[in-house]
């Protein structure tokens, strides 16, 4: 099997291709991850795909959906605190 010239500078080219860093195309790309990440955010809030909403523990059932929700959230996020403090800080109805 006879190696051509080409091929040889072609995996060397592969090769430096490969394990050099990939190249910035965007200036903010030096600003790491979380900066991006929250740019696209942004840009999602202001197309309307996110949105904010104040919501607090009036007794009205879309209200209530969101606060368990929000419970369930809190309980993966800390599990070694016990569920009936998450309930009662989340459900509290003179927190506003």
């Amino acid at each position: 099997m006879e190696v051509d010239a080409k091929d040889v500078d072609r995996a060397d080219q592969t090769q430096t291709a490969s394990t050099s860093a990939p190249p910035l195309r965007d200036p903010r790309h030096k600003l790491g991850p979380y900066t991006l990440r929250e740019d696209l955010l942004l840009a999602q809030e202001r197309d309307g795909i996110i949105t904010f909403c104040y919501v607090e523990n009036d007794g009205q059932p879309h209200n209530m959906i969101y606060l368990i929700g929000l419970k369930n959230i809190f309980s993966k996020q800390l599990p070694n605190m016990p569920k009936e403090d998450i309930c009662r800080l989340v459900l509290d109805r003179r927190h506003k």
